[in-house]
């Protein structure tokens, strides 16, 4: 009845074994590329982060995708990589984000509120989470 689970031994210690081996990797190539990997400065950098932590997640369910796991893990970390290669040589900022002045002397600005697509909510739960009176 249970065998849908595959609680053997043999399966959960490889899935704890590639759980083990991916994060170490992305321990590595964080030390190794640098610690912008987590940084989510810009779209690109968050929408990375969430691809890093899928391809984390799904070492545990995929042991058997494990080499292909830790390359999908190298291409990422090379392109955030080479990214930030580009901003920094060429000054090529495509990949970032503007900053946006939302609040100037305690108004809000209304017109980078709605480029931003932000609500006041949504600008004052920000706020919050920063313990900004």
């Amino acid at each position: 009845m249970l065998d849908w689970l595959d609680l053997t031994l043999t399966t959960q210690l490889k899935s704890a074994f590639a759980i083990a081996v991916a994060t170490i990797t992305c321990i590595g190539f964080t030390r190794l590329f640098g610690l912008r990997s987590f940084a989510k400065l810009s779209a690109f950098d968050f929408a990375t982060t969430l691809a890093i932590g899928s391809l984390i997640a799904a070492s545990a369910t995929q042991s058997k995708m494990l080499p292909a796991i830790v390359t999908a893990l190298l291409v990422l970390y090379l392109l955030k990589f080479g990214a930030s290669l580009l901003r920094r040589l060429l000054g090529l900022g495509v990949l970032d984000n503007e900053p946006l002045l939302l609040v100037h002397e305690g108004v809000l600005i209304q017109p980078a509120l709605q480029q931003a697509k932000f609500t006041e909510d949504d600008l004052r739960a920000k706020l919050r989470e920063a313990n900004v009176l």
